[in-house]
């Protein structure tokens, strides 16, 4: 455990130490979706993305995957994207992976204190992303995380974002 959490932490500086080509936060809201049992709720999430030239990037997100029966799971998440640029640079389509460390409270079925579970996951995700002539950005995105010790989520989020960075000019 102390070798993975020393791995994350050293390439977590080592993309900080990156050069900077475009940052952009984004607001995301939609539903979230378990198999055990089979439940569906609310999600969303707040993400920080940077990229790392024109086709990678990281990202650094708050997962909040709503309210299951037994559950209230949320999170960090750290992920790599491998993206493609089409329409101009009007349309970007994206694949991640990363990890996530979640706090899941869950509760009791006797009605006793709920307990507070943390742990390691792993994630994927696939996003759409339209940017527009301004700063602002609108994104869709579904990712699936493993839990580790507790249940797998699949989720499907919408949103709007905004780029730290101005959009590049042609005359550039």
């Amino acid at each position: 455990m102390r070798y993975i959490l020393f791995a994350v932490v050293f390439n977590m500086f080592t993309l900080l130490a990156w050069p900077a080509f475009a940052g952009e936060i984004s607001l995301l809201g939609g539903y979230g979706w378990t198999d055990k049992p089979i439940e569906r709720t609310f999600a969303w999430q707040l993400q920080y993305m940077e990229g790392l030239g024109d086709n990678f990037a990281y990202s650094l997100s708050y997962l909040n995957q709503g309210h299951f029966i037994a559950h209230h799971r949320d999170g960090n998440a750290a992920n790599l994207w491998v993206r493609t640029n089409l329409l101009d640079k009007q349309l970007s389509l994206a694949a991640g992976a990363g990890g996530v460390f979640y706090y899941d409270t869950k509760l009791q079925p006797n009605g006793g204190p709920a307990r507070d579970i943390h742990g390691w996951g792993t994630m994927v995700n696939v996003a759409a992303t339209w940017y527009t002539k301004s700063r602002l950005f609108y994104q869709v995105q579904g990712y699936w995380i493993r839990g580790g010790q507790s249940f797998d989520s699949l989720s499907t989020l919408a949103g709007i974002g905004y780029q730290l960075d101005g959009p590049p000019s042609k005359e550039r």
